[in-house]
């Protein structure tokens, strides 16, 4: 990763919104990984993002509409 490495964590609230977010199968988390080129880490209720500060930035933004 860059030298400008960012990370930042979500909460998920329920399931529903862990299915919105993720995907099934994590669908949604690989094509953000592979487009944006982040990596999104999921532990229990939270997830992480990390990458460079303008990827990670758009893959927050995108998170926003689920």
């Amino acid at each position: 990763m860059a030298d400008d490495v960012k990370v930042i964590k979500l909460e998920i609230e329920s399931p529903n919104e862990a299915i919105a977010l993720l995907g099934n199968g994590d669908s949604n988390v690989k094509v953000l990984e592979e487009e944006l080129g982040i990596s999104v880490i999921t532990r229990g209720e939270a997830v992480s993002v990390a990458g460079d500060i303008e990827r990670v930035t758009m893959g927050r933004k995108s998170s926003r509409h689920y």
